[in-house]
């Protein structure tokens, strides 16, 4: 499986990459909206951990950009904040 993780906080995100490695998915890292997105168009992905928000945006707007795209993946957003709107 390949999954795609959009944390721009580097411990957090470096936990996520160890386990999901440890669990046999290939595992790709972004800190920012600009580099996700980067990402993206060079390869597809299963599923995208998008945190909501990023030093760029919000991750709400890449999840508009995926929910247009072929194949479309599985997005789980990442958040500290408990009152975030559903999309």
């Amino acid at each position: 499986m390949r999954v795609l993780v959009v944390e721009d906080d580097e411990t957090f995100a470096g936990l996520l990459t160890e386990y999901l490695v440890q669990q046999g998915c290939a595992v790709s890292c972004a800190r920012t909206l600009a580099e996700a997105r980067a990402i993206i168009e060079r390869q597809p992905f299963d599923v995208v951990l998008l945190d909501a928000s990023l030093p760029d945006g919000s991750g709400h707007d890449l999840s508009a950009q995926l929910r247009r795209s072929k194949p479309r993946p599985a997005v789980v957003f990442l958040t500290a904040n408990a009152h975030i709107p559903a999309v």
